[in-house]
């Protein structure tokens, strides 16, 4: 049971992720291109683009609060789900984590709950 709640707190985070990424993260980055010399249509796809990202972020946490209400359903329900995006977030988080030159970011907001969320879908079978 507790491996759920924490899974059902990993797809909250993952859901104000994707506002804070959409929104905050747009609204920083943005005048940063723009400053950079990017023109209006480099600047509007690149806009799309990151939208798309905190899309599938939002995505991501239905998916995952959709399984966790089925499971709870019925446990037969796998949580397959839960591995398969938990284990996506960790290893994005650990490349972006080494390609950034170790930036703590992305170790924290990607790495730590992808691992959580991928280990809380792992289901023990009895022997």
């Amino acid at each position: 049971m507790l491996r759920l709640i924490v899974a059902g707190l990993c797809a909250a985070l993952l859901a104000l992720s994707a506002f804070g990424h959409s929104v905050i993260g747009w609204s920083v980055l943005a005048p940063e291109v723009k400053a950079a010399g990017a023109d209006d249509e480099m600047l509007t796809t690149l806009a799309i683009s990151w939208r798309l990202g905190g899309a599938a972020m939002l995505i991501f946490s239905a998916l995952v609060v959709d399984t966790l209400r089925r499971h709870r359903r019925d446990a037969r329900v796998s949580l397959a789900p839960l591995v398969i995006i938990g284990a996506g977030y960790c290893l994005y988080g650990a490349w972006a984590f080494v390609t950034s030159g170790m930036e703590p970011f992305f170790f924290v907001l990607f790495v730590v709950p992808g691992a959580v969320l991928a280990a809380s879908g792992i289901e023990r079978r009895d022997r």
